[in-house]
């Protein structure tokens, strides 16, 4: 977490979510299963590291991560609203 995050946690189903703050008055949640939700701004700028078979990591786009792993994201997942 940066300086700039908070960490919420629905105590009934003990799922988390981490809102960050960024400049300009941008910002991004993730959940702790990886699903986000950002200010548009945000969204051309985030990638994925993955880490592969080798231990190698590799740096993807949201659509190149989606289009190898099989995996969307879902932002009506994240509980927090704009």
């Amino acid at each position: 977490m940066t300086p700039h995050s908070v960490r919420m946690m629905d105590v009934v189903t003990g799922r988390t979510e981490t809102i960050t703050w960024l400049r300009d008055e941008n910002w991004l949640v993730v959940t702790d299963d990886g699903h986000y939700r950002c200010s548009p701004s945000v969204e051309g700028m985030l990638v994925y590291v993955a880490e592969t078979d080798d231990g190698s990591q590799e740096i993807l786009s949201p659509q190149e991560f989606s289009e190898t792993y099989n995996w969307h994201n879902t932002p009506e997942q994240v509980q927090f609203q704009d």
